[in-house]
Order: structure tokens, then sequence, then C-alpha cells
């Protein structure tokens, strides 16, 4: 059944993520406004619900689905701090946003790049 909610909400999160970008843009001309909701608003909500249901699914995988509440937990912990962050502080909130994309590249990077073991070339 989890599963199946996020079939539902990934989309969900597209769509809804294009229309908040769009929603902050009114006087801007149709094309660029929509472009830019959906690469910027669509596109960060869909990688963000993307990784949710890779780290959920990885989570389910090991522990049998025990740990799943847990990240329910601190996805909604993150979702509500940075919301409020936002709200009152915003420069903080892009801040942590940007910080935390860079270390998830980083991250991700770091699994498909090898570097060479430079003890066996001495």
């Amino acid at each position: 059944m989890d599963h199946f909610l996020d079939i539902l909400a990934t989309p969900a999160a597209i769509i809804t993520g294009t229309l908040v970008a769009a929603s902050v843009a009114p006087e801007m001309d149709p094309l660029v406004k929509w472009t830019l909701a959906l690469a910027a608003g669509g596109g960060t909500a869909g990688l963000t619900k993307g990784l949710m249901n890779i780290l959920r699914a990885t989570s389910t995988a090991v522990s049998g689905g025990l740990t799943n509440p847990i990240f329910s937990a601190l996805e909604l912990v993150v979702a509500a701090v940075l919301s409020a962050l936002a709200l009152t502080v915003p420069a903080i909130a892009i801040a942590v946003v940007i910080g935390t994309l860079g270390f998830a590249v980083y991250k991700v990077r770091s699994l498909f790049v090898t570097t060479p073991d430079r003890s066996t070339h001495a």
C-alpha cells in the first residue's frame, strides 16, 4: 500500500510544484513562466519525491518496512522546518536547500566516480 501511495504522490508533487512555482511569477510572459515553473518547481518537487521513493524502497528492502515510519516522520519534520524558514528567513532556507542539494550531488557522484588508488602507482 505504501508504494501504491508513492505512485500517486509523485505526479501530484510534480504538478503541485509546478503550480506553486508558477504562482510566484504572475507578471511574466506565459511561455517563460510555465517553462520556469516546470523546470524549477516541478523538477525540484519530482527530484525530491523521487529520492524519497528510493530511500523508502531501500528502507523496505533492508528492514522489511519497519523503518518507513521513521523516514516519514523525518520527512515531515524537515518539510515543516523548511516551510517555516522559507516564510520567516528565506535566505537561510535557500542556503539550507542549496547546501543539502550540493551534499546530495557530491554523495551520489562519489558512488559512480572512483578515484585511482595512489599506493599501487608509486
